[in-house]
């Protein structure tokens, strides 16, 4: 059966679409895609059905239906099926996208018979353009009988179509005849114009395309003390939890040595969103495996969480994006991942509550610097253990640090021994204990009788490295 271009016509006052992304911005991959003209794309503007046999029919009706089913599962998986149900035939998106091209043919020219299911092979390497503008009927006609031509000559589906408005993927050829089989079942004709929106799917996004948008998120986040509602990673624009998947996901990978692309996913927001303020280092295995649990709860739960739990707390869930932002931050940086990351909620000005999950009570830390102070003093060149102090009395800078870490974690305090030059030593070694969002100092030596029993938060050094949390 030969089609032509004869009577189209076109009007720009409806549509299969009732609104439109604000974001136009087109984005051209010259690396899959050519973006001057359309792959092996013939003149011609009739079509000339394929004179092979069919591998079955299918009606209009059964077209509509299954067209229906497909824009419905690309809203909400933001991806296209592997296959769909037509009538009583399975039918890839290829097979489907020849399917539909023919039926919107067929109706401009008012023709309702059954529609051949031919063979078709995938597009090889699909690519485009990111693109969101309108095809106008006698575009998208025109259109439909060209590929129809490219499939018959190529036994395949196009990787892309050069249309008026850019090199459509496709992926956007599907849905946009879709979509235009959808509005004809619902009004009876076909629509004046297709609206071609890039937000309508998803595609896999690169690790340095990850790392691009953390740079903009930790940046956005430092200048406006609050996350933006969406980040444009690649062609994709990705909610807050959405991209958090992608972190967690890229973050794990890398550590795996895996640096493929990663899928999209849709992912709802966290309802709730509470955490405690923190302020200190959260080590490499730490990181990877609250990335992991916070990865198995999302695709468990099809959620991001409200919070993780952390050794310091409870992270709200937006700390946990800016963290796992400037972990790929980085990692553009160095091509490696760190060691440990910073977590300071005083960064951004999200509600928090207090962290009472250990003790701040300056009574306890008191107690501790008495103890001390009554039964032990600081001798150079003494023991570096709490087990040689308490055994001796004696203990230097080191010792002494480790017994009061111990005395103190016992009563309940978050503690951590750190090093760093003093006036007097290089590798000078204290405690500090973490309470109201911050570490401070409990000094172990200069509690001590020997250096005249000063109060234990004096300070006579800067920390240079933490030698362990307790």
């Amino acid at each position: 059966m030969l089609f032509s271009m004869a009577g189209v016509n076109a009007a720009e006052n409806d549509s299969t679409y009732t609104n439109i992304t604000n974001d136009n911005i087109i984005q051209e991959d010259q690396t899959n895609s050519t973006i001057n003209g359309t792959e092996d794309q013939t003149d011609t503007t009739t079509y000339q059905a394929s004179a092979e046999d069919p591998t079955g029919f299918v009606t209009v009706e059964e077209v509509e239906t299954a067209a229906t089913n497909l824009k419905n599962y690309v809203e909400t998986h933001k991806t296209l099926p592997d296959t769909i149900e037509v009538g009583s035939k399975t039918l890839t998106m290829a097979q489907f996208l020849k399917v539909l091209l023919t039926t919107t043919i067929h109706l401009d020219q008012g023709i309702i018979d059954s529609i051949n299911i031919d063979a078709v092979d995938d597009a090889p390497n699909p690519a485009g353009q990111n693109i969101s503008d309108n095809i106008l009927k006698s575009g998208y006609l025109e259109d439909a009988i060209n590929i129809l031509n490219f499939m018959d000559s190529y036994g395949r589906a196009p990787n892309y179509w050069s249309t008026s408005i850019g090199n459509l993927r496709f992926e956007n050829l599907v849905l946009s005849y879709a979509n235009i089989m959808d509005f004809n079942e619902n009004n009876n004709r076909l629509p004046n114009y297709t609206k071609i929106r890039s937000s309508d799917f998803k595609w896999p996004v690169t690790v340095e395309e990850i790392e691009t948008a953390s740079i903009y998120l930790k940046n956005y986040a430092n200048s406006h003390k609050a996350l933006p509602a969406t980040i444009q990673v690649g062609s994709n624009s990705l909610t807050m939890s959405e991209f958090l998947r992608v972190l967690m996901t890229t973050v794990i990978n890398l550590d795996q040595n895996v640096s493929t692309p990663v899928d999209m996913d849709n992912v709802n927001n966290a309802p709730s969103p509470a955490g405690v303020v923190i302020s200190g280092n959260i080590l490499k295995s730490e990181y990877l495996k609250n990335a992991t649990t916070i990865l198995n709860f999302i695709d468990s739960n099809g959620r991001a969480p409200n919070y993780t739990n952390t050794s310091f707390g409870n992270l709200r869930f937006e700390y946990m994006v800016y963290n796992f932002a400037k972990i790929m931050d980085f990692h553009k940086d160095y091509n490696r991942l760190p060691n440990y990351t910073i977590v300071q909620t005083s960064a951004m000005s999200y509600e928090l509550k207090e962290n009472y999950s250990y003790s701040v009570s300056t009574s306890g830390l008191n107690a501790v610097a008495r103890y001390i102070n009554q039964n032990f003093n600081h001798r150079s060149g003494a023991s570096t253990t709490a087990a040689g102090v308490l055994k001796t009395g004696y203990g230097d800078c080191w010792g002494l640090a480790d017994l009061a870490a111990q005395e103190l974690s016992k009563s309940g305090y978050k503690v951590r021994v750190v090093q760093g030059a003093s006036s007097g030593s290089y590798n000078h070694r204290w405690v500090q204990y973490y309470a109201y969002g911050k570490w401070n100092t409990f000094e172990s030596t200069m509690i001590t009788q020997r250096y005249g029993s000063k109060h234990y938060s004096y300070a006579i050094a800067s920390v240079r490295t933490v030698i362990k949390y307790y």
